[in-house]
Parts: C-alpha cells; sequence; structure tokens
C-alpha cells in the first residue's frame, strides 16, 4: 500500500490522504461527531478511530467501509490504539476508563480505571501485552489484562520508539528517554523557559 495520511475533522469526516503528493484520496463515511484520535494498524490495512460520539470504530482502509462499532464508553474518546498483532483496541476516554477491545469478538476485554480523563493511551509497537496510558498527568504501565506493571510516573505525554525499546516522557520542562524493560533513564532534556505537552520519538 502507498503512504497515506489520515486526518480526523470537528465535522466527524476521517479524510484520506496520499503520504507523497498530499491529495484526497479518499472520506470515509462520517461519524457523528469529531474524529478526536486516529490510529493505524502496523500493517497499514486497518484504521482506528475514537470520536465525540462515544465510539470507537474499525475501518477497513482498502474499502472505506467500516469492520467495527465498539461501544461502552460513557465520553469522549481521546485516544486509541491497535496492538502489534491486530488482536487489540485499546481506547482512552473523558469516562476516566481505558477499555481493551477484542477486535474479532468486538467484545470489551477489560475496563481499567483510572482517577480523571485518559488523555493518551498506546500500545508497545512491539509486544501486544504491554500498554503505555496517560491520565491525571500520570504515566502508566499496564499489561492487556489491567494489571499495572510498575509505578506511575508524572507526565503530560509518552511514547514509544518505533522499535519498542525505549519511551519518551514529558513532564513540565523536563523530557526523559528511558528504555521499556528497565525503565533506565537513557538521556533528559530540558526546556527553557516553558513546558513540553506533547512528543514522540
Amino acid at each position: 500500500m502507498n503512504s497515506v495520511i489520515a486526518v480526523g475533522s470537528g465535522e466527524g469526516a476521517i479524510i484520506i490522504l496520499d503520504g507523497v503528493t498530499g491529495s484526497q484520496v479518499a472520506t470515509l463515511s462520517r461519524c457523528t461527531d469529531c474524529v478526536g484520535s486516529l490510529a493505524f494498524s502496523s500493517d497499514g490495512r486497518s484504521l482506528v478511530s475514537g470520536s465525540d460520539d462515544k465510539t470507537v470504530k474499525l475501518w477497513d482502509i482498502q474499502t472505506g467501509g467500516v469492520v467495527k462499532v465498539f461501544t461502552g464508553h460513557t465520553g469522549c474518546v481521546y485516544s486509541v490504539s491497535i496492538s502489534a498483532d491486530h488482536t487489540m483496541i485499546a481506547s482512552g476516554s473523558e469516562d476516566d476508563t481505558i477499555c481493551l477491545w477484542d477486535i474479532q469478538t468486538g467484545e470489551c476485554h477489560c475496563v481499567i480505571q483510572q482517577q480523571g480523563t485518559v488523555k493518551h493511551i498506546s500500545f508497545s509497537p512491539i509486544d501486544p501485552q504491554y500498554i503505555l496510558s496517560v491520565s491525571n498527568n500520570k504515566v502508566k504501565q499496564w499489561d492487556i489484562n489491567g494489571l499495572q506493571i510498575s509505578p506511575a510516573y508524572s507526565g503530560s505525554h509518552v511514547a514509544f520508539s518505533p522499535d519498542g525499546i525505549q519511551f519518551v516522557l514529558c513532564n513540565k520542562a523536563v523530557i526523559t528517554v528511558q528504555n521499556s524493560d528497565s525503565r533506565a533513564i537513557i538521556a533528559e532534556f530540558y526546556v527553557v523557559n516553558g513546558s513540553a505537552w506533547h512528543c514522540c520519538l
């Protein structure tokens, strides 16, 4: 598949752009409210969306159709992610929960209660059992059964490296790169006269 970019709009549309030319190649069927989060599967064949209509949808990029709709959140869905083995979707919502969905059955496998809105959720790009989340300015690590793996970190955003070996964490003016397994700090960077709210690696 050629390189493509997916864009979620405030009007509920998901726009597919050619990753080289930037031209619009498709518009997926509209959601009923603002699309707040999108994530591709690692093979690029599927796209998952989270919306203010409280739903999570799985899309087929080739056909533009909805494969499954996952319902259960009682608030807007702010973040979504697909596991590396394409078997599960994780979603984070303003209803203070993380939901883990079985893609094959469409059922909710696990609900992880939080102390505030879940602003970010991300599967490891290499380990389908491993998830990072951000809620109430706390970064936490989970397995797919809802077990917290390690103590929480303070932070506003977190992101894996493409190989899953490291993750980067924003905490006010400090940006920290850590080893995903040992949690050892690899590097620290500082924002002068400001704060870092979002990061990628």
